[in-house]
């Protein structure tokens, strides 16, 4: 048996800190304590001055040990601000990019102005839902052409929102905390109407801010 197999175990988070910022960090059995552990992440000018701090987590079974890999750790994590040259993805994020998956799936979309697409993730990192603006009739022309994009006023648009068929594919008690992916085949940073804003609000769902 592996060690995640037997219970209870230690799910450890490490980190590796040169001036108050992760250099390098890692999760799983056992800790690690030592700089010299994490040699890939060295500046060779400034050995010295590196140090580690790490935690560990009882677990007892596979739902607390997926928690402690998922939330705990990265909660632990979040102490501390990123290298401006940290490589590889930050301690604390998902290492599936749920806007890549999100991407996947402006296809879907029949809207003539602008395809978007939304996966909703929940606090633990697992996918909740996702969605994509559609009419349920296909349109020929646009009833919105010449009005400005996200005013607010989609008094003529058949078209459901990404954001508002996510929304409704999950249960309201599991969407608190939750955080939503917003992609647009026209827009690096896609921001939610004035309608979805206020639906996500509602529900307890934070917009993901879009890296470029």
């Amino acid at each position: 048996m592996a060690w995640h197999d037997k219970w209870p175990h230690k799910v450890c988070a490490s980190v590796l800190l040169l001036d108050g910022k992760i250099e390098g960090w890692k999760t799983g059995y056992p800790p690690k304590k030592e700089p010299g552990e994490f040699r890939a992440y060295w500046k060779r000018d400034r050995l010295s001055d590196y140090t580690v701090e790490y935690t560990c987590f009882e677990v007892n079974n596979n739902q607390e040990h997926n928690e402690a890999f998922r939330k705990l750790a990265r909660e632990w994590f979040r102490q501390w601000e990123l290298a401006d040259d940290l490589r590889g993805s930050a301690p604390y994020e998902s290492p599936v990019n749920y806007f890549d998956e999100a991407r996947k799936l402006l296809p879907n979309s029949n809207c003539l102005r602008r395809r978007y697409a939304a996966v909703i993730v929940s606090p633990l990192g697992e996918p909740l839902s996702a969605g994509w603006n559609e009419a349920p009739i296909a349109c020929t022309t646009c009833s919105r052409d010449g009005v400005e994009h996200n005013s607010g006023d989609y008094s003529e648009c058949r078209s459901i929102h990404a954001e508002q068929m996510a929304l409704l594919g999950v249960d309201l008690g599991q969407l608190q905390g939750s955080v939503l992916y917003l992609v647009c085949d026209k827009d690096d940073k896609p921001e939610p109407c004035p309608i979805c804003k206020r639906l996500m609000a509602y529900c307890g769902v934070e917009l993901k801010e879009a890296l470029t």
